[in-house]
Formats: C-alpha cells, structure tokens, sequence
C-alpha cells in the first residue's frame, strides 16, 4: 500500500512539474513576442511617464470616490445579508 501511495504521489509531482513548466514557457513566450516589437520601449517609456504624473493625491481621492460611489453600492446589491469574518 505505502508503495502505491509514493507511485500516485510522483504521479502528481510530475504532472504539476509540468504544468510550471508550461507556465513559465508561456510567460517566456510572451516577453520573447513583447521584445520582438520594436514600439516597446516607445510604449514603456511612454507609460512611465503617464504613471509618473499621476499625483498620489489624486489618485487617491479617485479610488476613494470609486468605492463610495461605485464599488460599495454594487457589493451590498449583491450581498445584501452582513457577513461577519469568525465565521471563516
């Protein structure tokens, strides 16, 4: 029996081995097709800038706005019963 457990248990190694694997080709994949593209570094700088402008202060008060106006309203429709944390 023990056997047989160490067999299903390199059984699941292997498979989630190679679905790392795959995750990490695929994510290889994808920054070797960005790199390719010669309007990157156009891009990134050109986001940088953007992200560099942004006042915190501003920003700030944005996301607090979303979530008084938007995200809250939306959250209480869709769980319309209070639910308390010791319950998990």
């Amino acid at each position: 029996m023990t056997e047989q457990v160490y067999s299903r248990l390199d059984a699941v190694s292997e498979v989630k081995q190679s679905a790392v694997k795959r995750y990490f080709n695929n994510i290889e994949n994808k920054l070797n097709a960005l790199q390719a593209n010669p309007e990157m570094a156009t891009i990134a700088t050109k986001f940088i800038a953007g992200f560099n402008d942004i006042s915190p202060s501003d920003s700030s008060a944005s996301l607090s706005r979303f979530y008084k106006e938007s995200f809250t309203p939306k959250f209480k429709q869709l769980n319309p019963t209070k639910q308390s944390l010791h319950l998990y």
